[in-house]
């Protein structure tokens, strides 16, 4: 029952591990290339 947990729980965090490219580069390409919004600098007042 024990090596049945470690291999459940290894193909669980090699499907996390592969998948996380992918939706990195997704959430990076939302921008779609244009210029990033510059925000005004800060002050304390």
């Amino acid at each position: 029952m024990k090596k049945f947990k470690y291999f459940v729980l290894s193909i669980l965090v090699l499907g996390f591990v592969s998948c996380e490219n992918e939706e990195l580069n997704e959430l990076r390409d939302r921008n779609n290339g244009e210029d990033p919004v510059l925000l005004p600098e800060l002050t304390t007042g």
